[in-house]
């Protein structure tokens, strides 16, 4: 490594050179003498420290990085989710990710919760953070790949509010049976004030407010037994239906906007799920009752199409406008109902993420951490003596001197 002095036209230049872990000698022009001496100090650095990267792997931009990244894609769930990352890399999609700087990132998260140039419409928060999480995984990778030192996207932070289950966040014994009941019979509209009649004198029948949906009633069903997501539920095959072992087998997925299947995302998501003999045989009755053979979906829409996710977030939308469920509770929110009895029954941690699926205890220990049983007391045990020590509230005796008070 060597800065060397060069003269042509009365202009002096100063060369600085290295030779890379590659053997090839590179280069590099400046002004100042102490430019020159500063980079290659710089490069001596990194390649002392092994963070020295070849300068043309620098050159691939991050919509190259994140084009490879989704023709890895796994699923199809998978694939589109990251083709939405791509399309909303805006100005990031064609810069060289050796030019990236933690500012460019901050940037492009600024244009995500303001507004995107490159396309109109907001984007709600938890679509925010999906993208940000997706990002950090791409620049993590770039790291492990030896493309950049470290990782830019590192600082960013999420925008929506982590999901924390509350007890106001369940819905009720009450609540879920009467969605059942809706299901199943339907919900009619009330009689209009002034009756009408069609022209051939007979009387006009009440419309729906919420049309029965058997298949749906049996989802509810379904899903409060296991803990199921609605896209695990809607891709439910009747040979799932273990009734030697008394529990339904998780495999596959609806696809999103599809009717077909795909693999579930994670190994963690895959699982065998003991379920109580009366909620089996209901199943099994359903699907024998119409004939359905091993490989057949479960549940089917009105007209003979398998249920997918989006059939089912329609359906419990008509719910809530027909007034049986309650407003800013969905489908998974059975799922909260699941867990929070395993919770209240005793289950441990380690029981309970199984049955839901989740990749690690620590993503069930956080959204369920209000509902482990004894928690509550505990913090208004603590609080209580707290005050007590201090006030002198609670635990005094009847002789004890109320005019002073000693702190130790």
């Amino acid at each position: 490594m060597s800065v060397q002095r060069r003269e042509r036209g009365g202009r002096v230049r100063w060369i600085g050179r290295y030779r890379g872990l590659d053997g090839k000698e590179r280069s590099r022009s400046f002004e100042k003498r102490r430019d020159a001496v500063a980079w290659v100090a710089e490069k001596k650095r990194d390649l002392r420290r092994g963070d020295w990267i070849d300068p043309a792997e620098q050159k691939i931009t991050i919509g190259e990085l994140a084009r490879e990244r989704t023709m890895m894609a796994r699923t199809t769930n998978t694939k589109a989710s990251r083709l939405f990352f791509e399309a909303n890399l805006g100005p990031l999609a064609g810069a060289a990710i050796g030019t990236v700087r933690a500012s460019h990132m901050r940037e492009w998260h600024s244009m995500l919760r303001n507004g995107r140039p490159w396309q109109s419409g907001s984007l709600s928060p938890a679509t925010i953070d999906g993208l940000t999480v997706q990002m950090r995984t791409l620049m993590k990778q770039a790291v492990a790949d030896g493309l950049i030192s470290r990782s830019p996207a590192a600082g960013l932070e999420r925008v929506g509010r982590d999901v924390v289950v509350m007890p106001r966040d369940i819905p009720t014994p009450a609540e879920v049976g009467a969605l059942i009941r809706a299901f199943e019979t339907g919900i009619r509209a009330p009689e209009p004030l002034v009756p009408q009649y069609r022209r051939d004198g007979r009387r006009k029948p009440r419309g729906w407010l919420l049309k029965p949906a058997p298949w749906m009633a049996l989802a509810v069903r379904l899903a409060i037994a296991t803990g199921m997501r609605p896209s695990e539920v809607a891709g439910m095959r009747v040979r799932s239906l273990d009734q030697l072992t008394g529990s339904v087998d998780v495999v596959e997925q609806s696809a999103r906007n599809s009717t077909e299947t795909v693999e579930l995302k994670t190994e963690a998501s895959r699982r065998w799920l003991p379920v109580d003999a009366e909620t089996l045989q209901v199943l099994i009755d359903w699907a024998q009752d119409r004939d359905l053979g091993p490989d057949d979906r479960l549940f089917h829409v009105r007209g003979g199409n398998p249920a997918t996710a989006e059939a089912i977030a329609r359906l419990m939308r008509s719910a809530v406008d027909a007034g049986v469920w309650r407003g800013g509770t969905t489908f998974h929110s059975l799922r909260h109902f699941h867990a929070s009895a395993l919770i209240a029954a005793g289950l441990d941690v380690a029981v309970v993420s199984r049955r839901l699926g989740h990749e690690n205890l620590s993503t069930t220990l956080e959204v369920y951490t209000h509902l482990w049983p004894g928690s509550e007391d505990r913090e208004r045990e603590a609080a209580t003596a707290l005050v007590r020590d201090v006030c002198g509230t609670g635990g005094r005796s009847e002789g004890s001197d109320s005019g002073s008070a000693q702190v130790s």
